[in-house]
């Protein structure tokens, strides 16, 4: 409602209800102020967040201002209900995420990656388990001109904030270990609502690696070489890969569910050694 109308924000950012809204439509504004405020989501951003998603609904529109006039009564209204909606959404978010929301920037990225890649995570890794809930609440945004640049790319920057987090909690990072004279490794375990996981392991050139997960086709698994440089599976639906291995260091296998109900995976990851070189023979030192 009074939401988009900046002459009805006063200057400390706070919204005033026109007192030409019917009471039913009064009611409606004091729920989303009260909503907003409980998720502490910064009022500036809402509103440039809402008017975003709102004009790209109503393209004719074309950025117009809503009045407090009844003949914008029921455009107010779709307002209304595209930041109810976007406020559900953006409960997905830690609350710490959404106190940041509209201060995120390119240096905090630049922080992140930083960070993760100290653990021999890539930010791509990161960000794929930032993608899957980003994607469900806004599959019409990504790839979009100047999406980092737009209110809504926050949100997104607000799960890869949250995915950080829980990587360096070790609930979405865990580093594989091969027991003493063991060639293989499993790992099984259960996502609820969009979760994912990164597995790093420590592997060698020309080594042989097999890796097989078991999951429902909601389940999305990728495999990075340590470079980086080598996509061996990326969000796919593949289940195995086998190969030699081209690069020395920490391979990402990053296993991540679409969907809201619980699924249950398994990952079995088999590398086999190349024989080592024959030791030379000790060359009998002369007497």
């Amino acid at each position: 409602g009074l939401s988009q109308l900046t002459s009805n924000s006063n200057n400390s950012g706070k919204e005033v209800v026109s007192s030409k809204f019917s009471p039913e439509e009064q009611e409606r504004n004091k729920t989303l102020r009260a909503r907003r405020e409980q998720l502490s989501i910064d009022y500036n951003f809402y509103f440039k967040l809402v008017n975003q998603i709102f004009w790209e609904k109503n393209p004719s529109l074309n950025g117009r201002t809503l009045t407090d006039e009844p003949q914008d009564a029921a455009l107010r209204k779709q307002w209304d209900e595209t930041a109810s909606e976007l406020l559900n959404n953006m409960s997905r978010l830690s609350s710490d995420a959404r106190r940041k929301l509209g201060t995120f920037t390119s240096s905090d990225r630049d922080r992140w990656k930083v960070r993760v890649n100290n653990i021999n995570v890539g930010s791509r890794s990161v960000y794929d388990l930032a993608d899957v809930p980003f994607d469900r609440i806004f599959p019409e945004q990504r790839g979009k001109i100047n999406f980092l640049n737009k209110p809504v790319a926050q949100v997104w920057h607000g799960f890869v904030f949250d995915k950080v987090n829980a990587v360096f909690a070790k609930s979405a990072y865990e580093k594989l270990r091969f027991a003493s004279g063991d060639t293989t490794v499993t790992r099984s375990g259960k996502f609820t609502d969009l979760q994912g996981k990164i597995f790093i392991a420590q592997l060698s050139r020309n080594q042989e690696m097999r890796v097989n997960l078991t999951a429902s086709p909601q389940v999305l698994f990728s495999i990075y070489s340590p470079s980086g440089k080598r996509v061996l599976l990326e969000d796919s639906t593949r289940r195995s890969w086998s190969g030699t291995l081209r690069e020395n260091g920490y391979y990402e296998f990053v296993i991540v569910s679409t969907s809201t109900e619980s699924q249950d995976y398994r990952m079995r990851l088999q590398v086999e050694n190349p024989a080592p070189p024959p030791k030379p023979t000790p060359t009998p030192t002369p007497t």
